[in-house]
């Protein structure tokens, strides 16, 4: 198997996106989709990252995705801490069945709208997904962090992304706490 550095595969995302894009574009489509992919109903912005490997692989991260399939079973319950727009959250729910519930915790306003959003078009597995704006902590005195990257764009100012992992800093305004058990 060949693995590549992240730099890597944002450089064939790109590509790939832009490809996409300008025949939406040819075509007068928006780069805001609601499309069904891997089971589920999605909101999509093809510019964004994550996003756009939902769009075009049907889930983001496949390979933890299959992995999911070795270790969840029905009747579980699952925390996805750091959810984002539920990439990996509604495929857990499928995992858990009827039974079991997935316990979706994001920081940001951003991708806590965006996740919301996603469970919103699938009304089945409403019940069965708890969300929460909720930083988890070790100690309910530790500074909370005014932003937090959770918005991975495809295309921007290089100054306003993250070096290594190309990742834009996102607001947490509305980010409760909530203490660990030590």
């Amino acid at each position: 198997m060949i693995t590549l550095k992240t730099i890597h595969k944002i450089k064939i995302a790109r590509i790939a996106c832009s490809t996409i894009r300008c025949f939406r574009k040819i075509l007068g489509l928006p780069d805001h989709v609601t499309v069904h992919r891997g089971g589920f109903w999605w909101h999509l912005d093809l510019i964004e990252g994550i996003d756009f490997s939902i769009y075009l692989l049907g889930g983001f991260e496949p390979l933890t995705l299959n992995l999911y399939r070795k270790f969840v079973k029905s009747g579980d319950i699952v925390l996805d801490i750091g959810a984002n727009i539920g990439s990996h959250t509604l495929p857990l729910v499928h995992l858990v069945g009827e039974t079991g519930k997935v316990f979706a915790f994001e920081l940001t306003r951003y991708a806590f709208d965006k996740l919301n959003k996603n469970i919103s078009l699938n009304s089945n597995v409403m019940g069965r997904i708890s969300v929460s704006q909720v930083m988890l902590v070790a100690n309910e005195c530790e500074n909370l962090e005014n932003e937090i990257y959770s918005s991975c764009p495809l295309f921007g100012n290089p100054q306003d992304l993250h070096g290594e992992h190309r990742g834009r800093l996102m607001d947490t305004s509305g980010v409760g706490v909530a203490q660990t058990p030590t």
